[in-house]
């Protein structure tokens, strides 16, 4: 199920299953709140991740802040990673938060797609 004011909802994977659903990803996002705004559910596209990491508190705060800034763990993370009609995503998340981010880093780095992405408990 989604929720248009939270994003996409992720049960997580089954034994041998891969990371998937779907999210409303927006291009080249600012913060957080830009990523929760009311959308479309057709404008929902489905994703997989093809890698997830966990960020200090600290560092998530400080990435859902300003998703635009230079990271370096986005660009390590970049070549995994492609846009196009099911994005293969970096999902980024902390221990403190359930929540994530499903980002696609362009080659030089920077955020160029995003979802918030619920994962249910």
């Amino acid at each position: 199920m989604i929720d248009r004011e939270k994003g996409g909802v992720y049960n997580g994977p089954k034994d041998g299953e891969e990371m998937n659903g779907r999210a409303w990803f927006v291009r080249r996002p600012r913060d957080l709140e830009a990523l929760r705004a009311l959308h479309p559910l057709d404008g929902e596209r489905p994703f997989r991740v093809a890698a997830e990491l966990f960020l200090e508190e600290m560092d998530f705060q400080n990435f859902i802040t300003d998703l635009l800034a230079d990271r370096d763990f986005l660009e390590r993370y970049a070549d995994l990673c492609a846009y196009g009609e099911a994005p293969s995503c970096l999902l980024v998340r902390c221990e403190e938060d359930r929540n994530g981010i499903l980002a696609v880093p362009g080659k030089d780095g920077f955020l160029e797609w995003a979802a918030f992405l619920e994962l249910e408990p």
